[in-house]
């Protein structure tokens, strides 16, 4: 799971972290859309919340089989932060993106990164979490803000 701690929001239900070479390099590409499942962008302390916690991550071996599912996104982690850049080549649908410091703090946020273009984070990051689109805004989450994942 990941959590706004800020806002007290469930960004995503489940995730997967992207921490090779290889799991980096196919990322969303030839995959399906994934959709926003509302029951989990609520309060944490709410009676709907969810209350997994996450023992460890799995590499996904297939994208596809993995973002099919609802509110599902990606952690890339690199070994030192730095300027991120990324492309949407071969994927077909927008998508958000976060970008967080060593310390899990969003320093760089794009919304509705389209197919076929490129992006390259505005400040120094760690990690970069692909969303569904729509979900920064719909979690009301910004820059300065500390993510839990």
């Amino acid at each position: 799971m990941i959590r706004n701690q800020t806002k007290n929001k469930i960004i995503a239900s489940d995730a997967k972290l992207c921490s090779d070479i290889f799991s980096k390099s196919l990322g969303l590409m030839f995959s399906k859309q994934s959709k926003i499942d509302k029951r989990f962008l609520v309060r944490e302390n709410s009676k709907n919340s969810l209350h997994t916690k996450f023992k460890n991550f799995v590499v996904p071996r297939n994208s596809k089989e993995f973002l099919g599912k609802k509110n599902k996104a990606l952690i890339f982690k690199f070994g030192r932060e730095k300027i991120i850049a990324l492309h949407m080549v071969f994927v077909f649908y927008p998508i958000d993106v976060l970008f967080l410091d060593k310390s899990k703090i969003v320093v760089d946020i794009k919304q509705n990164f389209k197919p076929f273009t490129f992006y390259k984070s505005g400040r120094r990051a760690m990690y970069a979490i692909e969303l569904p689109n729509g979900v920064i805004k719909k979690t009301r989450t910004e820059i300065g803000d500390r993510i839990k994942f």
